[in-house]
């Protein structure tokens, strides 16, 4: 009886610190072992301990580079895009909405690789 509350506690703090929350206007990208394997929706989420599964969060506007016709690269992941995008290849775009397993984007009017930060304005370089 004395061991049911430590381990109790233990089981609680670790779930604690899985539980993955996207709101409406972001989703997690899952990488496993560096492949893509889907997105999850706005929700609660838990991501299982030791699967070896990367979360990447995934907002509305982030800016990317088109690297196909399919792909989009932000930063140092790639993911599968929504729709033909020929006319869009090599150049520099923003997520604007989700499909069930891939993003949508536009082209992004300002093709710098760099731009400042809205919130503390550093220069963030693609």
């Amino acid at each position: 009886m004395d061991t049911i509350i430590p381990i109790t506690a233990v089981v609680l703090i670790i779930m604690f610190f899985n539980l993955k929350i996207a709101r409406e206007q972001e989703r997690f990208a899952l990488f496993t072992i560096g492949k893509y394997r889907g997105l999850k929706g706005p929700g609660l989420h838990f991501a299982l301990p030791g699967s070896g599964t990367q979360w990447i969060r995934v907002k509305l506007g982030v800016r990317g580079e088109m690297v196909s016709s399919t792909i989009v690269r932000l930063g140092q992941h790639e993911l599968p895009v929504a729709g033909m995008n020929d006319g869009l290849l090599g150049k520099y775009v923003k997520i604007v909405g989700f499909r069930a397993d891939a993003v949508l984007v536009q082209l992004d009017p300002e093709q710098r690789r760099s731009f400042k930060c809205a919130k503390c304005s550093h220069e963030n370089v693609l």
